[in-house]
């Protein structure tokens, strides 16, 4: 089973308890001779492990890509003190028994680091097969826990992305003192994704004097949420806080019940569903979204320029994912690099006290904050027509202090 795809080679189909997992690595760039733990040199190649839904229903294949084109690019330069990165990718299909299936193949393969894992239900299963195995994990999601005091909390685990509650407070910030609605209508996926988010905007939203109309969970599986809508009708406004499939069967519902016209704000999800062009242009008028940052419209040139370039190179246009996991390959070089070491636990301590700044796709600066988390800043978009716009920014000082625990 041996095909090649953008330059890598699929190497093999294995069955980890039952599950098929495909890992696949950067061709001619030779074999490792250890890892696991890694060494007190550089004399072998860092290997980065990939995790992240590559098919099936719930596929996003931004965030591999945007590891790939970072590996790409830096091998093309000579890769990490002169050894090419050994890119595997583990496609876990956003299921938790086949998350647990690809750690454990990570683990077998002794991958150094791994990238990816972009919902909380792949790092609940995940993560602390990780951490057990002492492998440094840069953390994809926006959701899971990874701080201090928090259940996932761990020397080698950090997060890529701005967390969930800055993200929450930028955009209830927004709504309120942009949109200015009288009232607002809730709902979002009944996991800890949703379950954690709907809380913290009541109390945003109550708070600033604003009347909650609804707020109903419905089911990770759910294909129909008609219902969650209908006890929206007569909001001035609408929060969705769920991943991009289920966002979708929303936008495509509201019209039907007379929401169509009003404000719908989506998470990091309504990024992806434009970049893909999920819904028609038209269904987009009202679609807000936050997220950590927007290559497509951002003020630094070379930023714009590496999304034409990914936009050639996939075919769609990144959306904040890409650039963030991009960010995250080049963070690990520069710590692999000031460390001297492959060594996991140097890698990791040097990680908490750097600041990379330099060419940066997403976040302008990345620095690690008491919490592990790396970046610091939030973006609001409009989505009107399809054309992404960023309405409102918010700086790490804007957010400063509103990074609540994350149960």
């Amino acid at each position: 089973m041996s095909r090649t795809t953008r330059g890598f080679t699929r190497l093999r189909l294995t069955t980890t308890l039952g599950v098929a997992v495909v890992a696949v690595t950067v061709s001619a760039c030779g074999t490792s001779s250890g890892g696991g733990g890694g060494g007190s040199d550089t004399s072998r190649s860092f290997i980065l492990g990939s995790i992240e839904p590559m098919t099936g229903a719930n596929i996003l294949t931004e965030y591999m890509h945007g590891v790939e084109m970072a590996v790409k690019d830096i091998n093309a330069k000579g890769g990490i003190n002169g050894k090419k990165i050994i890119l595997k990718e583990y496609d876990d299909q956003l299921d938790a028994q086949k998350t647990v299936a690809a750690v454990r193949l990570a683990i077998a393969d002794k991958v150094d680091a791994v990238i990816g894992m972009p919902s909380s239900i792949e790092n609940s299963a995940g993560t602390p097969l990780l951490q057990r195995a002492g492998i440094v994990i840069l953390n994809a999601g926006v959701s899971t826990p990874v701080a201090t005091s928090e259940k996932n909390a761990d020397p080698l685990t950090f997060r890529i992305m701005t967390p969930m509650p800055e993200l929450i407070y930028a955009e209830s910030q927004y709504v309120i003192n942009e949109l200015k609605p009288k009232s607002v209508g809730m709902t979002g996926l009944n996991i800890d994704y949703g379950q954690n988010a709907l809380p913290q905007f009541k109390k945003a939203f109550e708070g600033a004097g604003i009347k909650v109309t609804s707020s109903k969970l419905y089911p990770y599986t759910a294909t129909d949420v008609t219902s969650e809508v209908i006890a929206m009708k007569g909001s001035d406004a609408v929060v969705d806080w769920s991943y991009p499939n289920q966002e979708t069967i929303g936008l495509k519902t509201v019209s039907q019940y007379g929401l169509g016209n009003v404000p719908y704000l989506g998470g990091p999800s309504s990024s992806i569903i434009n970049s893909r062009q999920a819904v028609p242009a038209a269904l987009q008028n009202n679609l807000y979204g936050v997220q950590s940052c927007d290559p497509n419209t951002d003020s630094r040139s070379y930023v714009r320029d590496w999304a034409a370039r990914y936009k050639s190179t996939y075919h769609e246009a990144p959306d904040y994912s890409s650039p963030s996991v991009y960010d995250a390959v080049y963070v690990l070089k520069a710590a692999i690099e000031k460390a001297g070491s492959l060594d996991h636990k140097k890698i990791a301590q040097t990680i908490e006290g750097l600041t990379y700044d330099k060419n940066t796709m997403c976040a302008s600066v990345y620095k690690v904050d008491d919490r592990h988390q790396l970046s610091h800043v939030a973006v609001e978009m409009s989505f009107k027509g399809g054309k992404p716009t960023q309405v409102k920014q918010y700086s790490a000082t804007d957010l400063q202090g509103h990074g609540a625990i994350q149960p």
